[in-house]
């Protein structure tokens, strides 16, 4: 009877997570057998998706429906986050000091700064390629024990007395907790992905502002450890807080591993050759930029301004915490926002307008002249702004992953994990080095022009690409119901193998007439 079957039916159908495909892995079977076959199955392509986004429904946010284990999670990799960006700026306020008794001048100096981002750019793409073999929590904990080794290590540097040996080791151990780094924050994003499948941008933004108090905490407690302890307090804090944080984050993050063979379906070249995932890209390295360059530049224009240490301090103290305040805000709003270009597009003309506004640039200082309220104002603009670009970016280089055909498996999420490190980390290390040379060279205001300058071309190359894809449309990105949603096939694969025999069944007939 109908019931019966319908019940037989119903037994037989898988539960619905199983049955979920994407269109990656969907795509192959609507391409093979007869042309009536590969007609018939365009047909109920189609009729899928627009039954699909038709009866779907919008899926009610899940930020405060955490499980423990998530919440936990959560507060693991927050924690991580914290730490590893305050062990990276905790050197800040007595470093330079420190380095010049032994002889170190400001330059070679500077260099020991800014090689930390050039090592997390160069092995970023490693990690990323080695991390469906290794495990993303092998990989953590491995990163998360050599960065905290290495921050105990530094702070021993000052018993070296000889100026070379001091120097390379500087260098070399700087280099080894940039390693570390890397790792385990190259696989905290896969963490992110599969623990928030629902929430990316959104638990993204949550670790970008533990990123800005890590930032702009970690002088302060340097300076205060620093004063208490001397050059190797600090360090030996934070990378004894980093090793015992290890078991806890055994215990609360889960184990992914992936299959080796998801290698063969993602790598870097595939990646960087959709259109799409290039300009992200630039979007980001940009981005960073805007964020790294006043690290040697502003200060040094703040202090013509009558400023003292402690007012330039809370005017740093300001612009990252409005970056750390607006990440996790916009990141929500790249979990419900479907076209992520709009964002990237709208921060990096905000973050023009501000970058214009510091300084000021020529073209208003004949009006306006050097006002701090000027650059109070552009600083905070820029905050909000940069916070603004890089929300979506990680997840609209899954999306393009993925809509190009990369598989949704550990190996195509590690990749883009390496890549979007690997794009900051350059953005983050060009920032200084440009910045440092046109201020000095040209002065500040022409430095914020110049930089003002290569994010509006940055955001006019992003309209026209996206203005000539919607008049060459593709099926790239433009899916209503979002990455995580995959696609469900309208039969079973049960009736889909019984359609086809019956069609191949009706096909011996004509056959045999040809003949």
């Amino acid at each position: 009877s109908s019931d019966s079957s319908a019940g037989s039916f119903q037994r037989r159908t898988p539960t619905l997570p199983n049955r979920l495909r994407s269109k990656s892995e969907s795509y192959p079977q609507y391409v093979q057998g007869s042309l009536d076959q590969q007609y018939f199955n365009r047909e109920l392509c189609r009729s899928r998706d627009r039954l699909l986004r038709t009866q779907s429904h919008p899926q009610p946010s899940v930020l405060c429906k955490f499980t423990k284990k998530q919440i936990f999670a959560l507060l693991t990799l927050t924690l991580a986050e914290f730490i590893s960006f305050c062990s990276m700026s905790v050197m800040a306020p007595f470093f330079p000091k420190e380095a010049m008794q032994k002889g170190m001048s400001t330059t070679i100096s500077g260099f020991v700064f800014s090689f930390y981002a050039f090592v997390i750019f160069a092995t970023s793409p490693f990690f990323g390629k080695i991390l469906p073999v290794t495990g993303a929590k092998f990989l953590f904990m491995a990163g998360m024990f050599l960065a905290g080794g290495c921050n105990i290590l530094f702070g021993i540097l000052p018993e070296i007395r000889d100026y070379t040996t001091f120097a390379i080791y500087c260098f070399l151990i700087r280099a080894l907790e940039a390693i570390g780094a890397s790792a385990y924050s190259t696989a905290s994003f896969i963490f992110v992905v599969e623990i928030f499948p629902e929430n990316i941008s959104a638990v993204l933004g949550i670790l970008e502002t533990a990123m800005g108090l890590g930032m702009s905490a970690g002088p302060a407690i340097g300076g205060l450890l620093y004063s208490f302890g001397g050059f190797g307090l600090p360090f030996y804090s934070l990378g004894a807080m980093m090793i015992f944080l290890i078991p806890t984050t055994w215990n609360m993050l889960p184990s992914i591993s992936g299959a080796a063979k998801g290698t063969e379906h993602a790598s870097f070249a595939k990646l960087f050759k959709i259109p799409s995932v290039f300009i992200i890209g630039a979007i980001i390295v940009v981005a960073s930029n805007t964020w790294s360059y006043l690290d040697p530049t502003l200060e040094p224009h703040l202090s013509r301004l009558n400023l003292t240490s402690y007012h330039v301090g809370l005017i740093f103290l300001l612009f990252a915490a409005l970056y750390g305040i607006f990440s996790p805000i916009w990141g929500w709003v790249a979990d419900k926002e479907l076209n992520h270009w709009i964002m990237m597009i709208t921060g990096l003309v905000l973050s023009s307008v501000g970058l214009l506004m510091l300084g000021p640039t020529p073209l208003l200082k004949s009006s306006i002249g050097s006002a701090l309220w000027m650059d109070i104002l552009g600083l905070c603009i820029i905050g909000i702004s940069v916070a603004l670009t890089l929300m979506p970016t990680f997840k609209a280089i899954l999306k393009c992953a993925e809509e190009y055909g990369l598989r949704k498996e550990l190996s195509t999420y590690s990749i883009v994990a390496g890549a979007w490190s690997c794009m900051y980390s350059l953005g983050d290390m060009s920032g200084p080095a440009l910045g440092g040379m046109l201020a000095e060279h040209f002065g500040f205001p022409i430095c914020s022009t110049v930089m003002a300058a290569l994010s509006m071309c940055t955001a006019i190359v992003a309209t026209a690409f996206v203005t000539c894809r919607c008049s060459h449309p593709v099926e790239e990105y433009g899916d209503e119901y979002g990455y995580e949603n995959a696609q469900m096939p309208l039969l079973s694969d049960e009736h889909r193998s019984q359609r086809s025999s019956q069609q191949n069944a009706s096909n011996v007939p004509r056959n045999f007439s040809k003949l």
